[in-house]
């Protein structure tokens, strides 16, 4: 992802609902958005979830560390030899699944996790999820006491963010990344792949297999497509009773339709905000990053990293010497689209 040196800080860590353990579970789709005990995960989900922390320790031996509790689960689902919850409870009116773990050898104090099954796909809803959301989760954390840098005037950290429901506008001929979110008037519903699957439908919608010998990759949720001229269509997503959902319009959008460019800096990682005249995100805006003065290495987003598209990228400082006394450094980066640039 976009802010991927601060994922091991942040995304997998979904706290117990005792605030005791910290769990990993991967692979749950989304688990920048913050997972928290009773939330909802679609009917016929399997996780394999890993204890990394208690209290403040991290634990190195986890499986050893997992053996000193007994596990008990109630309600729709199971636990299987290898540690394994299985979501497959029957449609019942709120089907539920407790996890809870009891010390035994070590450990200090009982932790358990929730998670209401959503089984009926009447209210559920197919939308985007915004890379942008994952700048304003970094930001917003006073761990870290990041800020956005470039906002155009007049506009804070929300207006980076689109509805789930809008449509996603696309420049043709340009790879796509959006991260797709299941919902419903509950709220967010998370889910495992591959129990989702997801497609593009419509004319000049092209989905593209990652090429994995290039080393290009794809995370839970996450489809890859790409627009031609004139394109309109949707992403489905067929769910594990065979059901469709359709998001919201996938639009193509030429070069001719950016109005502006303001070019955004969190942390060492770069986002060209891209809109057109009335103020729609217009995404995988073909970026020309470049460095006008001073030492960076820019590394524009693509299926072989975590930014993915090329209206993302990362920087870093090459190697240069340590200077002999403590100095600022500075150099200037420049967005360009056609006749649209910023630089900071």
């Amino acid at each position: 992802m976009l802010l991927a040196t601060l994922l091991t800080s942040l995304a997998c860590h979904h706290e117990g609902e005792f605030g005791y353990l910290r769990f990993d579970l991967d692979p749950l789709v989304d688990p920048l958005v913050e997972f928290r005990s009773g939330d909802q995960i679609l009917l016929g989900s399997m996780l394999c979830p890993q204890i990394l922390m208690a209290g403040n320790e991290w634990i190195e031996d986890r499986a050893k560390f997992r053996a000193c509790f007994s596990e008990t689960v109630t309600g729709f689902g199971q636990l299987d030899a290898d540690g394994c919850l299985h979501f497959d409870g029957p449609g019942e009116v709120e089907p539920k699944l407790i996890w809870e773990l009891t010390p035994t050898a070590c450990g200090e104090r009982v932790e358990r996790l929730r998670f209401a099954i959503a089984d009926s796909d009447a209210h559920m809803r197919l939308g985007f999820d915004e890379w942008r959301l994952r700048t304003l989760a970094l930001v917003d954390d006073p761990r870290l006491g990041l800020k956005v840098v470039g906002l155009a005037p007049g506009r804070d950290l929300e207006d980076l963010l689109e509805p789930p429901d809008t449509a996603r506008r696309v420049f043709a001929g340009q790879v796509d990344v959006p991260l797709m979110r299941l919902s419903n008037p509950k709220g967010v519903i998370y889910w495992t792949a591959p129990e989702l699957l997801l497609e593009g439908v419509g004319a000049g919608i092209d989905t593209i297999t990652p090429a994995a010998d290039r080393g290009e990759r794809l995370s839970p949720g996450e489809l890859a497509v790409r627009l031609r001229p004139g394109a309109h269509g949707h992403v489905r997503a067929t769910l594990p009773g065979g059901a469709t959902l359709d998001s919201p319009p996938l639009i193509a959008v030429e070069l001719s339709d950016a109005a502006t460019l303001d070019l955004l800096v969190v942390d060492a990682h770069l986002i060209a905000d891209v809109r057109d005249a009335n103020g729609h995100l217009l995404h995988a805006a073909p970026i020309e990053w470049s460095v006008v003065d001073g030492a960076l290495a820019i590394t524009p987003g693509s299926l072989s990293n975590h930014a993915r598209t090329s209206e993302y990228a990362s920087f870093e400082t090459p190697c240069l010497p340590p200077p002999d006394q403590p100095q600022l450094r500075h150099a200037t980066v420049r967005a360009r689209l056609g006749d649209l640039e910023d630089r900071r």
